[in-house]
């Protein structure tokens, strides 16, 4: 299912929807001086959002600040890169300065009551980006749409008023009435999952985790919200359901604040999130089971790292969290931290050498065997992302 390029991004970082958006920030910012350059600037910052390492973006950004300090598109693009990546403080001053603009088109201005309130719930303040929702929401249109939206994911829009939170010390689980699951339980269950997560990622979290347990995934779309489970890592926001496993979203929340990859890959992001899904399982076994049920007898890693959502999910899932098991068995905890910002195939191969080409061998050869009688339960299968935007 694909949504308008308004809505957030399916795992943060929220790049997709920030870039095309600056395309209309083009056509409607002022004209600021030296327009051919001005806009020029913007077009290699759109490109480089998503292939160059954040500080190579950092650099032309301010290289362009201190030209046109004030230009609201450039100011935008500061606060939405900052919304994304950190520091947040950095992000709510930028997006104040656009507001503060008496330059600001309406939709420049509309964006950034969008983006601020998004900023202002990643800080913790609810009440703030309910506000800034709210004008977003007041200016109509797709972005109105999308401000909506953002009220009902974040549960800012009154629909759950009927229902139960509890507090640990690192989550806050919402629970809607009727839900099959003791909440006292869940509670407890994901506090310690994310410790044993955390673990291993070490991530600084900008907030507590928010957590909404529905009744069913079908309630929930019937709201308005894509299948569960699914996380939005940037927000600390998880909306899951009865049944799933108890790392998978947690571990995409901390791996996402552990390296703020900018680079991601399906493969790697999903491997990861499934590898520290905390079921007990032979990861080999289990993919080799899950693959053989699904009609698959060989697989090419190289092309599954390239996936750009084709592949299904029952081979991304299993393949992923094997690969992503192999390369910590062999490299190390720091190596693999030290991989995750740029998750390329190229940047693993300069991460691991000679190592990558054995694992992917081996990760070939040992998926075309035959699953062996199940000596163990099978796992539940790992929740389901949000489709693609």
């Amino acid at each position: 299912m694909s949504r308008p390029a308004v809505q957030p991004r399916p795992f943060d970082p929220a790049r997709a929807c920030a870039l095309a958006f600056l395309a209309l920030v083009l056509a409607l910012a002022p004209l600021a001086p030296c327009t051919d350059a001005r806009a020029q600037t913007l077009d290699d910052l759109r490109r480089a959002y998503d292939s160059q390492p954040p500080d190579r973006v950092e650099s032309v950004l301010q290289s362009a600040l201190r030209s046109v300090p004030d230009d609201p598109a450039l100011l935008l693009f500061a606060g939405e890169m900052r919304a994304d990546r950190g520091p947040l403080p950095e992000a709510e001053s930028f997006l104040r300065r656009v507001l503060a603009s008496s330059g600001a088109p309406p939709a420049v201005r509309q964006r950034a009551h969008l983006e601020l309130g998004r900023t202002l719930y990643e800080r913790d303040d609810p009440a703030g980006a309910h506000a800034q929702l709210d004008s977003a929401l007041a200016g109509g249109g797709e972005l109105g749409q999308a401000a909506r939206w953002y009220l009902h994911l974040l549960g800012l829009d009154g629909s759950y008023g009927d229902w139960r939170t509890l507090e640990s010390e690192h989550l806050r689980v919402h629970v809607q009435p009727g839900t099959p699951v003791d909440p006292e339980w869940f509670l407890g269950s994901r506090e310690d999952g994310l410790k044993e997560i955390q673990g291993f990622f070490g991530a600084q979290l900008p907030k507590k985790i928010d957590v909404y347990l529905w009744r069913s995934s079908e309630d929930a779309q019937r709201s308005g919200l894509p299948p569960l489970g699914f996380a939005r890592p940037s927000m600390c926001l998880i909306h899951a359901r009865p049944g799933q496993s108890r790392g998978h979203e947690l571990a995409h929340v901390a791996e996402y604040w552990a390296d703020l990859a900018w680079r991601p890959t399906r493969l790697i992001r999903e491997g990861t999130a499934a590898a520290f899904d905390l079921n007990a399982v032979d990861r080999l076994w289990f993919a080799r089971t899950v693959l053989q049920r699904a009609g698959v007898t060989s697989v090419s890693v190289e092309q599954l790292w390239a996936d750009r959502g084709e592949a299904p999910e029952t081979v991304i899932y299993p393949v992923g969290a094997l690969l992503v098991r192999r390369l910590i068995d062999r490299g190390g905890r720091d190596r693999f931290l030290a991989f995750l910002p740029d998750q390329s195939l190229e940047n693993a191969g300069r991460v691991y050498g000679d190592t990558l080409t054995q694992i992917i061998a081996e990760t070939e050869r040992d998926l075309a065997q035959p699953a062996a009688p199940a000596q163990q339960d099978t796992p539940e299968k790992p929740s389901a992302p949000a489709p693609p935007s």
